[in-house]
């Protein structure tokens, strides 16, 4: 018996004696109800779905990173707005308590 084995990009024909959970398909892998599908219009289902949800996912890493990239700017930038003041003040300190 033939089901479909969802793989990231497409559903794969796979060969089986017993289809579904707990059998073995002929690669020897699990039949999972969702991993191996009865129909290819079934797979083709699960493939998209499981293709949005990267989609999603790697989009919504990508914004919390930026966000967390910003947050860095803005502290590096605070601090060196800091660190130029703290070397004017310094300067100004040993030019009125340091004599040669």
């Amino acid at each position: 018996m033939i089901v479909y084995k969802v793989t990231p990009t497409q559903p794969v024909p796979v060969e089986c004696e017993t289809p579904g959970y707990p059998h073995r398909d002929a690669g020897g892998e699990v039949m999972y109800r969702n991993t191996h599908f009865p129909t290819e219009a079934e797979a083709w289902a699960r493939v998209m779905d499981l293709s949005e949800s990267r989609q999603i996912l790697a989009v919504d890493k990508v914004e919390h990173l930026r966000t967390k990239l910003q947050r860095a700017l803005d502290e590096l930038d605070a601090v060196s707005k800091q660190e130029i003041k703290t070397r004017k003040n310094y300067q100004e300190w040993q030019r009125n308590h340091l004599t040669f």
